[in-house]
């Protein structure tokens, strides 16, 4: 059996599978996809995206010493998905 949860607060789906010894020393079998890694999908990133970019060509701008204005293309890495 696979547990899948989903909710906004990551902190209290990482603590509580923190916890998870508390579950099996009252009985409930926990299977080895526990000793898995945890892994957390972000869903909202068009959300912050904008937000992001201005926020990387401000800097990658003030690094080079010019405005953002003269600043008409850059890279600066990706965003990994997996």
């Amino acid at each position: 059996m696979k547990v899948t949860l989903y909710a906004p607060d990551v902190s209290l789906i990482w603590s509580s599978a923190q916890k998870s010894k508390k579950l099996m020393d009252k009985g409930v079998h926990l299977s080895d996809y526990w000793g898995s890694p945890v892994k957390f999908d972000f869903t909202e990133l068009n959300k912050i995206k904008p937000s992001m970019l201005r926020e990387a060509a401000d800097q990658l701008a003030a690094d080079a010493h010019i405005t953002l204005a003269a600043l008409s293309n850059a890279t600066q890495g990706l965003l990994d998905d997996q």
